[in-house]
């Protein structure tokens, strides 16, 4: 989630007119590779708030051949797409911080899973959703 924040920061630490993007790699060894490019678009500014609309799309690639480290499956083949269904950053100018991030992406696919010498086909469905917000105060400590 603390690279979704970083990333809603624009290259030049001003918030553009026009859409930016950031791309990302991640490397998840015996898992695969997810490739996911996000689009933020600035959205509009009340009360001293930015509304940052966030587009997200995720590709995901296999492991390699023998990439199967301590895990008691192996990932043969596998197809998997994410796409956004909807994310908001709100940056508040006057503190100088995000108050809140919130994403939902959902990740579909097939994939083919060995497990004890035998390939199964499995589909998968999943919608993540993510939030973070920002505040002031300790939210742990009573009133």
């Amino acid at each position: 989630m603390t690279e979704t924040i970083i990333a809603v920061l624009p290259p030049a630490g001003v918030i553009p007119k026009k859409p930016w993007t950031r791309e990302s790699r991640k490397n998840l060894g015996p898992i695969g590779i997810c490739k996911t490019v996000q689009t933020f678009t600035h959205q509009g500014t009340s009360d001293s708030k930015d509304k940052i609309g966030i587009e997200t799309k995720m590709t995901y690639q296999s492991p390699a051949a023998g990439n199967k480290a301590d895990l008691s499956f192996v990932i043969r083949e596998g197809n998997l797409t994410g796409e956004a269904t909807g994310g908001l950053a709100i940056f508040d100018r006057a503190l100088g911080r995000f108050e809140s991030v919130r994403m939902s992406m959902k990740l579909s696919g097939q994939l083919k899973i060995e497990i004890g010498g035998t390939v199964s086909d499995v589909s998968l469905t999943q919608t993540q959703e993510t939030s973070s917000v920002t505040s002031s105060k300790n939210p742990w400590l009573r009133p």
